[in-house]
């Protein structure tokens, strides 16, 4: 009964965190840009491209980073492109400016908007798990540290093709056990907040792709345990972590709803459960709203 009134608070602590969905529109030459005026921390949001007419591909930048969207034809008649941005948990960088350029006959035409950061509230929670995960040793400290450049090199990754769809496939059926943000002790101790969803499972258990993508990392992590990364395009990528059998081999192409690997309780765990976790050009956001298809300005 512990659980589960655990797993109810939980749920109900997801469904009050607020829904942002003020947006501005600007132009950059023949493009429209429609982007919120404000996003929460943790959160990604949708910025939309639109033009009467074919135009080259439009470099969209933020936080630093930037990539090259295309406008392709749409049913509605003229271009349009949608990409996903986010603002991480904590994130200092105070240049919070979305900056959009657009190549013409006469040159690059720019627009420029400030994206206004909320502070969110996130619940806190305390685990007991392994000492070594919160004292681990110098061998485990090197592992973790090869462990970790690998993972940064794979959430680099930013592909043209858009091959993704909302809303998400959830990746197992079980229920929230841990929302995105929560402030995590291990063993008394404070450490980084909760960067994904945890999702309630079974040893063994499927695991589903959210989206369809390229499988860019796979392996046994000190912390994550057996893990699989998942790129779908334009900078957006899913993560499913504390696998017990991973199904799939880097370079494979996985549709929605493709088997990748099995729940587990490898890692850093109480139990067994799949961490979820959604990558918006570099920005770990929360993955609930790519589940029920309601990011910060999709329409």
């Amino acid at each position: 009964m512990k659980r589960l009134a655990y797993i109810f608070l939980v749920s109900l602590l997801w469904l009050a965190l607020p829904v942002l969905s003020m947006a501005s529109q600007g132009h950059a030459g023949p493009v429209t840009v429609q982007c919120p005026d404000e996003v929460g921390d943790g959160r990604a949001f949708a910025v939309w491209l639109t033009s009467d007419r074919a135009v080259d591909p439009v470099t969209v930048r933020w936080l630093g980073r930037e990539i090259t969207v295309a406008l392709e034809p749409s049913e509605q008649g003229g271009f349009k492109a949608v990409v996903f941005l986010g603002w991480g948990l904590a994130l200092q960088d105070p240049t919070n400016t979305l900056q959009v350029e657009v190549p013409t006959s006469d040159g690059p035409v720019r627009f420029a908007k400030a994206v206004a950061v909320l502070e969110l509230e996130y619940p806190e929670e305390h685990l007991t798990v392994a000492s070594n995960y919160t004292s681990p040793s110098e061998e485990e400290q090197a592992r973790s540290a090869r462990e970790r450049e690998l993972v940064l090199n794979a959430l680099n990754t930013v592909t043209p093709e858009r091959m993704w769809q909302l809303p998400f496939v959830r990746p197992v059926p079980g229920p929230v056990t841990s929302v995105f943000g929560v402030r995590r002790f291990f063993n008394g101790e404070e450490r980084s907040p909760h960067k994904g969803l945890d999702l309630d499972g079974e040893t063994g258990d499927p695991v589903m792709a959210c989206a369809m993508g390229r499988v860019i990392l796979t392996g046994d992590f000190f912390y994550a345990g057996g893990s699989v990364y998942v790129d779908h395009g334009q900078g957006l990528i899913s993560m499913y972590i504390h696998l017990s059998e991973i199904l799939v081999q880097e370079g494979d192409m996985v549709e929605p709803g493709q088997t990748i690997g099995l729940v587990g309780a490898t890692g850093r765990v109480t139990g067994s459960h799949l961490h979820f976790g959604v990558s918006a050009l570099r920005c770990l956001v929360d993955p609930a709203p790519f589940i029920s298809g309601q990011v910060t300005g999709w329409e």
